[in-house]
């Protein structure tokens, strides 16, 4: 919105000289980057410097509420990776801290954990508190896409086509035009915000892959038998892919950015085979 502003008052007030718009034989429509319904007269330049303010405002409003959206589904996303990964290094450093909490030496080992009931009821104490917080992070993550999950199909949709249109519009207009590098930017911004959505999801897959690599790692060989079936009920889960879907279709990752450059490529070879 505001590349596309500053393009249309350097349009006005460099391109063009005199004050009327009717010298040039061209409207304010004619100068304007996007389709815009003006509801006021715009005869004179002044007026359709007017205009174009008029036109920024409505743009950075809507860009307002795109970008909150964002910035929200971006910002959980976010937390959610990070609780994910301490999430794993809790279950990897669990014998370590158990034994620091019990006042034991770091090197302290048992063939069997029953051996020391204190230390084995701790170490199941800790295993299950941290098998609580994965179950919680995971119900956050059905709830974030219960949230978020239509509106991601939206974006998903929209920028298919707008990276299509914006790519044919470019190609159709001169290079180094003000129209050009509107089109440009508008390309590079909706490429960046889904770029960044699905890679914030294809963290969050990523991250939870480490939970199951984390608990077998975290020394585990002395323990009781009910903390290996935990142990090992909860691995199982985690062998399961965690990820957010784009409208309950298709996981929210870095292959779904990709299936969208290739959509929008396809319609923009098609747009220009039926120019």
């Amino acid at each position: 919105g505001t590349s596309a502003h500053i393009s249309t008052i350097f349009s006005l007030n460099i391109g063009l000289a005199g004050e009327s718009l009717e010298n040039i034989n061209a409207t304010c429509y004619d100068i304007m980057p996007y389709v815009f319904h003006i509801p006021f007269p715009t005869d004179q330049k002044w007026e359709c410097n007017i205009a174009a303010a008029f036109m920024n405002i409505g743009l950075q409003l809507f860009a307002g509420v795109i970008a909150s959206n964002d910035a929200i589904f971006v910002g959980l996303l976010g937390c959610l990776k990070t609780q994910m990964i301490i999430v794993g290094h809790v279950f990897k450093t669990l014998r370590a801290r158990t034994l620091k909490k019990l006042d034991l030496p770091t090197n302290y080992a048992l063939m069997y954990d029953s051996e020391n009931p204190i230390l084995e009821k701790e170490l199941y104490t800790q295993l299950n508190k941290a098998i609580e917080h994965l179950m919680i992070l995971l119900r956050a993550r059905d709830d974030i896409e219960s949230m978020f999950t239509y509106v991601t199909l939206s974006q998903s949709i929209a920028s298919l086509f707008i990276i299509a249109s914006c790519l044919f519009v470019a190609s159709t207009v001169p290079i180094g035009s003000p129209n050009f590098f509107s089109q440009l930017e508008y390309f590079v911004c909706v490429l960046v915000q889904f770029s960044l959505i699905c890679w914030c999801g294809n963290e969050i897959t990523i991250a939870s892959a480490t939970i199951t690599t984390a608990l077998y790692e975290s020394d585990w060989f002395s323990c009781s038998a009910r903390y290996k079936t935990s142990m090992i009920i909860t691995m199982t889960r985690m062998q399961r892919p965690v990820y957010l879907t784009i409208g309950k279709f298709t996981p929210l990752t870095l292959t779904a950015l990709i299936t969208i450059f290739r959509g929008s490529f396809s319609y923009f070879t098609v747009f220009k085979s039926i120019q």
